[in-house]
């Protein structure tokens, strides 16, 4: 799992100690939930080329409508999960949880493909 923090602190240095405490928030959150996951903060200067443009042009509708409050953002695994401020880290656990549930029934299924169905395998 990759979580990406979105700051805007290269535009506002102001926002720096918000993305820290973000950071703080997120490894303590993946601690008390025991999912492991590479964690870092992506300028939104950099974004674009990091995490690509279509992941970034989907921020611009929330962008547009509240401009820099929007930040910071998490990212999971380029899917945006949290946006407007740093969360309690309880709701980052809630957040982290789900997703990680959500990937690994996804890595499920895919064990699952190569696998015969009981129903159609043979009897010898």
């Amino acid at each position: 799992m990759k979580i990406s923090i979105l700051s805007v602190s290269c535009c506002n240095p102001a926002m720096r100690s918000e993305d820290q405490a973000y950071l703080v928030r997120v490894q303590e959150a993946l601690a008390q939930s025991d999912v492991k996951a590479q964690v870092s903060i992506v300028p939104v200067s950099e974004a674009i080329s990091s995490l690509g443009a279509d992941k970034v042009g989907a921020l611009l509708p929330l962008w547009d409508r509240y401009g820099a409050a929007v930040a910071p953002v998490m990212l999971i695994d380029g899917e945006l999960v949290l946006y407007g401020g740093v969360p309690t880290k309880e709701r980052i656990v809630e957040v982290v949880s789900k997703y990680n549930r959500k990937s690994q029934q996804v890595e499920e299924k895919a064990d699952d493909k190569g696998k015969p169905h009981p129903e159609n395998e043979r009897k010898v």
